[in-house]
This record gives C-alpha cells, sequence and structure tokens, in this order.
C-alpha cells in the first residue's frame, strides 16, 4: 500500500482566514467542508467572542483553529491519534496560540471522565461510522448541571441523529446539510 498523501484546509474567517494548514490522511478523518464551517460560524458569530471551546474528536482541529481565528478565549483539542496530535501541536506553534490552545492525546470518553474544565461550545465531530462515541458524549454533556450553551453535532445518518436528540432532551436551533454531512447547532 502507498504512502498516504498530505490533505489541507484553509481557515475560513477571522484573523488567520485564507490560512492553510496541512495534516496527514488518516483512516476515518474527513474535516468539517468549508461551506458546512462558514455556516457554523455565521451562527456562532454572537457567542464566538471569548468563548471557551472544545473539539472534541479534533483530526484536522480545523473547527478549533476556526474558533480561535473568529475570537474564541480558548479551546482543547481532543483526539485519540498520536499523528494528528503531534500535527495539531505543530499548527498550534505555527500560528502561535499555545497560550489559548491544549491538545489532549486519549480517547473522547477518558478526557470527559478527567476533565475538570467547563466550555462555552463544544463540536462533536466523531468519524460517522462510531455511533457509540457520540452517544457516550452527548450523554456526558446531558449529565452535567451546567451544559455548554452550545453543541455542534454533524454526522451522516439524520435520522439516527434525530434519535438523539429526542433522547436527550437536545433542542436544534438550527441545522445544515453540505453533501452527506449534517450539521446542527444544539443546546439543552
Amino acid at each position: 500500500m502507498g504512502k498516504r498523501k498530505s490533505q489541507e484546509v484553509r481557515i475560513i474567517g477571522g484573523k488567520w482566514k485564507g490560512r492553510k494548514l496541512r495534516f496527514q490522511s488518516v483512516p476515518n478523518l474527513r474535516p468539517t467542508v468549508g461551506r458546512l464551517r462558514e455556516t457554523l460560524f455565521n451562527w456562532l458569530r454572537p457567542d464566538i467572542d471569548d468563548a471557551r471551546c472544545l473539539d472534541l474528536f479534533a483530526g484536522s482541529g480545523i473547527l478549533g483553529f476556526e474558533a480561535l481565528s473568529q475570537g474564541a478565549r480558548s479551546v482543547d483539542f481532543v483526539d485519540h491519534s498520536r499523528k494528528s496530535c503531534a500535527k495539531l501541536a505543530e499548527h498550534i506553534e505555527l500560528l502561535g496560540c499555545q497560550a489559548q490552545s491544549q491538545v489532549f492525546c486519549r480517547k473522547a470518553q477518558v478526557h470527559l471522565k478527567t476533565a475538570a474544565l467547563s466550555w462555552d461550545i463544544v463540536f462533536l465531530d466523531p468519524p460517522y461510522d462510531d455511533h457509540d462515541v457520540m452517544l457516550a458524549a452527548i450523554e456526558y454533556f446531558a449529565s452535567l448541571t451546567e451544559p455548554p450553551e452550545w453543541l455542534y453535532i454533524e454526522g451522516r445518518d439524520r435520522n439516527a441523529l434525530d434519535e438523539l436528540f429526542v433522547s436527550f432532551g437536545l433542542n436544534v436551533a438550527k441545522d445544515s446539510r453540505t453533501g452527506d454531512a449534517h450539521g446542527h447547532l444544539c443546546y439543552f
């Protein structure tokens, strides 16, 4: 099998608008496409300034870097892939946002069990075929006495997502679809 090529994503707004970030292709890594990201950050525009964010299944980290570019106070990047974590740390240094960012190289469930922080905005974009990690993450946030103000949830199976929303009492404020990606901005 040949060597995997690198890919890139472009930050679409804020102080790093137009900046390209390269990342290694790894299985199940599919960054949120630019069109859907633009829609998401238009929705979040009133709330992104000074927000504490969690990019729980960070992968390329584009959602977290976009948040920082557009005024977020801080972002915690969580991913279990060592390659992804190394690239995230490289991009943090490249962008000079070390004081605003932390990378946690571990599984999302482990991070949530040990995290002592709370967040204003959480990005939940796990591999599309891993319904269980999405379920566990939403269950965790639903159990908090002070859940995040916003959860951005992305997935491919809209019906399965709708069932999760009903099960956990999530309200969908906005939703959009680009290709097979369904993005939902939700609150409890």
